[in-house]
Parts: C-alpha cells; sequence; structure tokens
C-alpha cells in the first residue's frame, strides 16, 4: 500500500475509532483479568464522568459458555458474535497458553469479523490470536515484551513495534499489565475529547495517561 492510501486509511481509523460505543471482549479460556479489566474499566467510568450510556460492551466466546479466568473467576453474561450483533471493536482477551486456545472456532469467528469489517484489537500476548489468523500481516502492533522476539522471527510480515500500545487503521494492540486502560483511554480521548479521558484518569488516581 504506498503511503498516500496508508495516511488516508490511518485518517479514516481514526475518524471512526473516534465513534466507538460497542465494545466486543472475545475471552479465551484462563485469560488475564488484569488486561481485561483495565480495558473494561474505562469504559465504565467514561459512561460515569459523562453520566450518559457513552459505552456498553459484550463478552463474548466462541460457544457462548463463560470463559474462566487464569485466576479462577468466571466472568458472566457472556454470548456469542452472532447474537450480540456487531461490535464497533472486538478484542481477543486470554492468557499464558494461548497458542493452545486459538483452534478452529477462534480463527472461524475473527475471520468473520475481519471479513464483515470489524476493527480487530489484542492486548498482552494476545495478538498471538489475530498472528495466527493472519489479519495482522501487514500491520503494525505490539506485543508482551517476553514474546517480541519469538513472534518477530515466526511473522515477518508483521511490523513489530516496541511501545506501549499501537493502533494501524483497523488493528489495535498492546502489551501487557495495565496497559489496556492508556489505550482505552486513548479511544474515549478520540471520542469525547481529552478533558473527559483525563476526569477518566483522576476517577482512576492515574496520574498521567500513557502514549503509545
Amino acid at each position: 500500500m504506498k503511503r498516500d492510501a496508508i495516511d488516508h486509511a490511518r485518517t479514516d481509523a481514526n475518524t471512526r475509532l473516534g465513534s466507538i460505543a460497542h465494545v466486543g471482549f472475545l475471552t479465551l479460556p484462563n485469560f488475564w483479568m488484569i488486561a481485561f479489566t483495565s480495558a473494561v474499566e474505562v469504559l465504565r467510568m467514561a459512561n460515569y464522568a459523562g453520566r450518559a450510556q457513552h459505552y456498553r460492551w459484550s463478552v463474548i466466546t466462541p460457544d457462548g459458555e463463560p470463559a474462566r479466568a487464569s485466576n479462577g473467576i468466571t466472568i458472566r453474561p457472556t454470548t456469542t458474535l452472532a447474537a450480540t450483533g456487531l461490535p464497533d471493536v472486538l478484542f481477543v482477551c486470554a492468557g499464558w497458553h494461548v497458542s493452545d486456545d486459538v483452534n478452529d472456532a477462534v480463527i472461524a469467528l475473527l475471520r468473520e469479523a475481519a471479513a464483515r469489517d470489524v476493527p480487530l484489537g489484542g492486548v498482552c500476548t494476545r495478538p498471538y490470536a489475530l498472528l495466527a489468523t493472519g489479519v495482522l500481516d501487514g500491520y503494525r502492533a505490539t506485543v508482551h515484551w517476553e514474546d517480541m522476539s519469538p513472534l518477530h522471527q515466526r511473522h515477518p510480515h508483521v511490523r513489530f513495534a516496541d511501545e506501549l500500545f499501537v493502533i494501524d487503521r483497523d488493528r489495535l494492540t498492546c502489551t501487557g499489565g495495565t496497559a489496556p486502560l492508556d489505550l482505552m483511554l486513548h479511544l474515549v480521548g478520540l471520542r469525547h475529547g481529552q478533558a473527559v479521558a483525563a476526569q477518566v484518569s483522576e476517577q482512576f488516581v492515574v496520574e498521567r495517561r500513557l502514549p503509545g
């Protein structure tokens, strides 16, 4: 893709990401709770700060059955992609052994979402699911620092970046732990402005928001 076409695509993507209202979280077995809650709590607090239902979210699994987090807690309710309707963006949440959980059903779900033009994201090592599906080829992306080198060697068509989070057109990736908080604050800022994103940060007693 030529540079001017890429720049145009990124401008269109920022406009689209700035209108996100429905966020889907595809939870796989033993997903990391800290990454999931760091993302979803920003949405909840943005609703609280704005005194309106600006965001809603769906917890999705391939079969609609709840997935158990790595700390033993199970999130409910869960649904399927078909039942929830297409979200404005779909994030994959998984755990240490994500390669064991990216089966045919997960790959089919992600490919269906990509074919239907849903922006896709992954947090921590969870971009592995996107990598295995091939939907990150030709994109910039980031992963947890422990996985950067081996994944870089196995996926030469992906431009890995040593950054907290990366948004490249309709693909959103971030590293582990609380990094999803910074990514979601960025999305809140795109839609509601930096003042609202700062207000959400203050509610969480986060002294500063980190750029990608």
